[in-house]
């Protein structure tokens, strides 16, 4: 699609820039963010001179590029991007709009990420209720909204708030993209960390499992979110007193985060001190020290 726009139209042309940023979002999603970068700058360069800084399609490339350098761990750099995105779609899409909606969630993913709750959490609530006004209860986004409110009452120990948010998104997801998708798959892992924090372990470890089935078989054993799955199903083995089996994923999950993410990433530096835990627990101070 991409070499027939660029023959039709030329590079400087809205359709060229956006086969562009379809092709950078689909190397995102596989986790290839060398491949995905080039792309989303060389789309943004030609949205902003073909419609200006004023845009919504110039936004949505300066979002893009700043999910990008978020899932890199390169917080400071997503920062910028984001709050400038969001305030170009608020002038131009309004507050009411499912797309404005969708920068504010990923503007308090960031925040959530960097350990700002305060900041993150009107953000999620104010996505959310745009969401349930505009696309309904029964969408994807919707879901995806209450997954990461979700999340981040999980993150702030307010279990009894987060579970039938967790429970409401997963029904949402397995209605409307199956049982097999990585969208299913990821709200089970979420609800499996909240079970595994109250104790209950056997439901914990059932959707870890489940999940894992999922991310394993549609994204692969390279892809990041298979890497933090490892790491989770890990922190469970090890609730259980299992050091052994916890060492083992571990490793595994060490070692894809490296190939994903790279060995400057904030999950590759989570990965290796949570190894370092394991082995103190063994008392191989040696390995727990490198």
């Amino acid at each position: 699609a991409r070499d027939i726009h660029k023959a039709v139209f030329g590079e400087k042309h809205s359709t060229y820039a956006t086969s562009l940023n379809y092709l950078a979002e689909l190397y995102h999603v596989l986790g290839e963010h060398t491949k995905a970068l080039p792309l989303f700058l060389q789309s943004r360069d030609i949205y902003k001179a073909v419609f200006g800084e004023k845009h919504f399609y110039y936004a949505r490339s300066l979002n893009n590029l700043a999910l990008l350098h978020r899932a890199k761990g390169e917080y400071a750099k997503a920062l910028p991007l984001l709050l400038k995105a969001g305030e170009i779609a608020k002038a131009v899409l309004g507050e009411k709009n499912p797309d404005y909606a969708s920068f504010l969630n990923n503007l308090a993913e960031l925040y959530r990420l960097q350990g700002e709750y305060a900041k993150a959490l009107p953000l999620y609530q104010q996505s959310r209720d745009i969401l349930k006004a505009t696309v309904g209860e029964k969408h994807p986004s919707y879901a995806t909204s209450l997954n990461n409110l979700a999340e981040l009452y999980r993150l702030q120990g307010e279990y009894t708030k987060a579970l039938p948010l967790y429970q409401q998104s997963s029904d949402i997801h397995k209605a409307i993209v199956g049982k097999e998708h990585p969208r299913y798959a990821f709200s089970l892992n979420n609800q499996a960390a909240l079970y595994r924090l109250r104790g209950d372990y056997a439901k914990a470890l059932t959707l870890y499992q489940q999940s894992r089935s999922i991310f394993k078989a549609t994204l692969g054993e390279g892809h990041p979110r298979y890497a933090r799955l490892l790491n989770n199903l890990a922190e469970l083995y090890q609730a259980q007193g299992q050091i052994g089996k916890a060492v083992t994923l571990c490793l595994q999950a060490r070692d894809s985060c490296k190939a994903a993410v790279g060995e400057k990433h904030p999950d590759y530096a989570n990965a290796l001190g949570f190894l370092a835990g394991l082995y103190r627990a063994q008392g191989d101070s040696a390995n727990a020290l490198s």
